[in-house]
């Protein structure tokens, strides 16, 4: 969706809790759209030239949390 030009971090952030919520065995703990090199949450609206960010979710399963991010380079790419 980011992809495709979504910049909406709203509804970025609903789409990943949506598609977290299809596992019944995994909680969602957050979602964050941040910005790499502070962490901090960036605003509702990305930039129509989008800059680079890291998309983290933090989820339990059980008593155990797992947390992971993905980042989004803005030359259109992710990258692990």
């Amino acid at each position: 969706m980011i992809e495709k030009g979504e910049r909406d971090t709203s509804v970025i952030k609903k789409v990943v809790a949506d598609l977290i919520a299809t596992e019944p065995l995994l909680e969602l703990d957050y979602v964050a759209i941040c910005d790499p090199n502070t962490f901090e949450e960036m605003g509702e609206n990305l930039v129509a030239s989008l800059p680079d960010f890291l998309l983290a979710v933090s989820v339990r399963v059980g008593v155990t949390r797992l947390t992971d991010n993905i980042l989004w380079k803005s030359s259109g790419f992710w990258s692990t």
